[in-house]
Formats: structure tokens, C-alpha cells, sequence
């Protein structure tokens, strides 16, 4: 088991190669984020994944390849659905996105969550395969 406190350090963090890279899709809209994480579990179909993903100031725009639910440990964000509807999540919030959504996300404070993906099984085993 493995315990998720707002405020405490997680530990066994490491820093993840860019936004771009990780998330074919993703844009860049301003500043410079920079991201790092740990995943603490992933199902060998490659579908589920769970952990901690933290990201410093910026702004770009993603389209979901997966569902999410996720809740903020610390940091502050402002998200943008494609209607214009804005929503300010600080930590303590959890949230859910649906694959396909387009959001822009506006990092205010670097951000760390907890998070835990679901990926179609047919988009489960490719991503586990690369």
C-alpha cells in the first residue's frame, strides 16, 4: 500500500523527458514545464497505470488519450475545457477527465497529483509495447 499525504514529499521522483514527448498531441502554449513523477503501478496489459506526476509553470493544450482521475497533492491550475468553461483546481481537488477531451491547462504554482489512468485495452497494449 502506498500513501498519498498532501504536503509530504513523495520520494523516488525523477525527472521525464518533455511535455511533447510524453503526450503525442500535446502543445506547448507558453513557459517552459518541465515534468518528473514516479509510476507505482501499471498493469501488464499496459491499460491501468497509477502514481505521482508533478509539473512546474506553464500552459499547454492536450487532447486525452486515456481517461484520468486524478487529485492535486499541491500547486494551483487553472483548466480550460473547449467550451471556454474555466475551472481553478489548488490542492485537495480531484478531477476526472474522459479520453478525448481537449483541455488547456494554465499551471499557476507547480503542480504534483496522484493519478490514475485507464487506457482502451487496444491503446493499453501498443503503449506497453513501446
Amino acid at each position: 500500500m502506498h500513501v498519498y499525504r498532501t504536503g509530504k514529499r513523495e520520494t523516488a521522483i525523477e525527472a521525464y523527458g518533455s511535455l511533447e514527448e510524453s503526450f503525442p498531441g500535446l502543445v506547448v502554449l507558453s513557459g517552459n514545464p518541465r515534468q518528473c513523477g514516479r509510476e507505482d503501478f501499471a498493469s501488464p496489459d499496459g491499460a491501468f497505470s497509477a502514481g505521482i506526476w508533478e509539473c512546474t509553470k506553464g500552459n499547454f493544450r492536450i487532447t486525452y488519450p486515456m481517461d484520468e482521475i486524478a487529485t492535486l497533492l499541491k500547486g494551483k491550475l487553472i483548466i480550460t475545457d473547449e467550451q471556454g468553461r474555466r475551472t481553478t483546481l489548488e490542492a485537495g481537488d480531484s478531477f476526472f477527465v474522459a479520453e478525448g477531451e481537449t483541455l488547456t491547462w494554465e499551471i499557476i504554482e507547480t503542480v504534483r497529483k496522484s493519478y490514475f489512468l485507464y487506457m482502451s485495452p487496444a491503446k493499453g497494449a501498443k503503449a506497453a509495447a513501446e
